[in-house]
Formats: C-alpha cells, sequence, structure tokens
C-alpha cells in the first residue's frame, strides 16, 4: 500500500486520526504530502461531518502551495449539509468560485441537500437553478436533494411535484425518489395520496422495501381517524413478501393498533 491509498482508505472509514497519522508519518519519512494526501485528510474530516478540521487541512495545503480542486471543495460543502448549515454550504461554494474552481454537478448537490437538511426548499431551488444556469445537468441525486428538501419541510404535494418534473426532464426516480415522497405523506398521515405514489413505483418496476412498508403503516398511524384495519393488511402482507419488520416498523404498527395487538400479529417473529 502507498500513503496516499493508506490514507484513502481511512477517509472512507471517516478515520481522521488514521488519515492523519499517515500524513504524520510521510513527513517523518520525508516525503512531501501531494494533493490526494491532502484530499483524503480532508475528506475524512468532512465525513465526520468536521468542517473545522477539514477547512484547517484545506488552508494547509494552500499554504503548501497546493492548489486544492472540486473534490476539496465539494468535500467541505458536503460537510456543511451534515451539520445543517446551508449557509457555511454556501460560503465554501463561493471561495470555490473566487480560487477559479468551476462547479460541478457534484458540488450542486451538495449545496443543495445542505438547503435539505436545513428545511430550505426555496434555498435548494435557487442552487438548483444555478447549476443549469450554469450549463450542468441535474441528475438523479440533484433530484432527490430537493425532493428530500420539500419531505423534510413537510411540503408532500412540493415533492410530488419534483418528482412530475424530474420524469418530465427524462431523469429516472430510484428507490429513495419514491420513498422519499411516501414518507413525507406517511408523516402528513395521508394514507390517500401515499397509495398513489407507490402506484407509480410499481409502475417503474420497484419493489417495496422495509422503508416503505414503514411508511405504509405509519401513514395509517397519523391518518385521522386512524386506519387500524389497513395497518393490519399491510403488515401481513409485508411478513407474506419476506421483509422483515425494523423498529421502526414495530412502533408505527403499535401506533396504529395499538401495543397488544401489535404483539399478537408478530408473535411469530
Amino acid at each position: 500500500f502507498t500513503y496516499p491509498t493508506l490514507k484513502s482508505c481511512c477517509a472512507r472509514r471517516k478515520d481522521i486520526e488514521g488519515a492523519v497519522g499517515f500524513m504524520q508519518e510521510m513527513e517523518r519519512a520525508g516525503i512531501r504530502p501531494n494533493e490526494v494526501s491532502y484530499g483524503a485528510v480532508i475528506d475524512a474530516c468532512a465525513k465526520n461531518g468536521d468542517t473545522d478540521k477539514a477547512a484547517e487541512w484545506l488552508d494547509k495545503m494552500v499554504g503548501a502551495d497546493m492548489s486544492p480542486g472540486e473534490i476539496a471543495y465539494t468535500s467541505l460543502i458536503s460537510s456543511c449539509a451534515k451539520r445543517n448549515d446551508a449557509a457555511g454550504a454556501a460560503t465554501w461554494f463561493q471561495r470555490m468560485l473566487d480560487a477559479g474552481v468551476a462547479p460541478s454537478v457534484e458540488a450542486c448537490n451538495a449545496a443543495i441537500s445542505a438547503c435539505a437538511a436545513a428545511c430550505d426548499q426555496a434555498g435548494a431551488a435557487v442552487w438548483f437553478d444555478r447549476m443549469q444556469d450554469d450549463s450542468l445537468v441535474p441528475d438523479v441525486v440533484s433530484y432527490n436533494a430537493i425532493v428530500n428538501s420539500h419531505a423534510k419541510a413537510e411540503d408532500p404535494s412540493g415533492a410530488g411535484k419534483w418528482l412530475d418534473r424530474m420524469e418530465q426532464a427524462a431523469v429516472s426516480p430510484n428507490i429513495i425518489t419514491f420513498n422519499t415522497v411516501i414518507g413525507a405523506y406517511a408523516r402528513i398521515g395521508d394514507p390517500d395520496s401515499l397509495a398513489s405514489v407507490l402506484d407509480r413505483m410499481s409502475q417503474a418496476g420497484f419493489e417495496p422495501n422495509f422503508v416503505t412498508w414503514t411508511s405504509m403503516i405509519s401513514a395509517c398511524a397519523n391518518s385521522c381517524p386512524q386506519r387500524p384495519a389497513a395497518a393490519e393488511r399491510i403488515i401481513k402482507q409485508m411478513l407474506q413478501q419476506g421483509e422483515r419488520p425494523t423498529r421502526s416498523t414495530l412502533k408505527a404498527l403499535a401506533h396504529a393498533v395499538g401495543w397488544r395487538r401489535r404483539n399478537e400479529l408478530v408473535k411469530d417473529l
């Protein structure tokens, strides 16, 4: 293994101490760290949501007469998203531009995700439009991020409109897209609208997974009035499909049918 490879492994494992340790070993061995070395440490810090530490290493990289690239800046923008810091993401995006680094789809996606984490649908839409203004083509991650911004703000209708817009743009939704919209309807207790999205998901060739099943049961629990009979049908279908309920599934089921009935339904698990 080379030092950069080992540091990259640490970055994937979110091991800041390991990545920094290998950097220090390189310096003791008289090996000058390169852009890949610094990038691995920055990425490890960013994946842990430690934006301050990532920024510190980016500054060290600049101090070593190296120019951070788009990947390093995207790591910092993503780190801000983990902290629900949309303003911080915007600051690092601007710093990237000021450094003469052209934005990428990945950098814009990270900025959209930062807005989504902060429940800022308007901000997410601004970044999406900016991406297109820069002649960048939004991908499934771009759309999923903006759909998520509406879902987190409990705006399933808005999430559904972006699902429509996604399909109109010939970008194929994935299971994450559908589950995000389904989850948004579940949180507001609208099982009928959820069923409509579920039909679209089926038509797109996707089978429900444990996230889908849990949202379906949650929709019954959150509905007014509640729909315990429907929740029972769903859990039985889930079990027949060989899908094992998670703790979240069982909690939602208890909310819909009561703890005693929940225990009766899943007694053989």
